[in-house]
């Protein structure tokens, strides 16, 4: 998952064990505790704890799993609506139901209550996952920097912006455009990109391109370039 997230690409060798991997995660630990009983369904996550005699630390659901399971599906070409599903599952536990996204608990039960730590770092992998959606590689590299996209969902769509001291969305209509915005700039030198560019479609501005808080870019998308 990092490697993908720094534009390293897979990792693994042989790509079908990746892709095994993610169907056995799919289909063994999209389970839960009823009554004392493991059975089908995740509506808090995917369960890490598993195999051994159950106890307060076994059939429990670590954070990290569910959101490495949609980042990887997702750059492996796996649609949005099915790879975020077993991610909202999780996340939303915490939003929804202990209605204190803060304190992300270490583990939680299955029923998505806490068990082990508070206010735990394991949330903070959730942040791989939209830069999976938008397809987002940074260069920084002063004198060439680029940034470009490769968005995994259909247009229309909005998508997050994530830059060190960066943020913005990336915006595509229904017809030919699209439009980088930024927001905010927290920075004392602004960034400057040599190249902004989604799948083949590049902005055709002057460069250096500088990111500045209230700045909107915008350039002709192909349609063939979208999902």
């Amino acid at each position: 998952m990092y490697a993908y997230s720094l534009g390293l690409g897979p990792v693994v060798a042989n790509a079908s064990r990746m892709a095994l991997h993610q169907q056995y995660v799919a289909s063994n630990l999209c389970k839960q505790v009823i009554n004392g009983s493991l059975v089908e369904g995740c509506p808090n996550g995917l369960i890490t704890l598993t195999g051994r005699t159950p106890g307060i630390t076994d059939w429990q659901i670590w954070e990290m799993a569910s959101y490495n399971h949609a980042t990887l599906a997702l750059h492996m070409g796996g649609s949005a609506a099915t790879s975020l599903g077993k991610y909202e599952a999780s996340a939303t536990s915490w939003s929804q139901r202990i209605n204190d996204q803060w304190s992300t608990a270490g583990l939680k039960d299955t029923a998505g209550y806490p068990t082990c730590t508070s206010h735990y770092g394991y949330h903070m992998i959730s942040w791989h996952t939209p830069l999976a959606l938008s397809g987002q590689q940074a260069n920084l590299q002063e004198g060439n920097a680029s940034l470009t996209f490769s968005p995994r969902v259909p247009r229309p769509f909005t998508l997050p912006v994530l830059l060190p001291g960066v943020i913005g969305l990336l915006t595509a209509d229904a017809s030919a455009s699209v439009t980088l915005s930024i927001s905010s700039v927290n920075s004392l030198t602004p960034l400057a990109l040599s190249h902004v560019g989604v799948d083949t479609a590049t902005a055709s501005y002057a460069k250096p391109v500088v990111l500045r808080p209230g700045m909107n870019l915008t350039w002709a998308y192909p349609i063939a370039a979208a999902l």
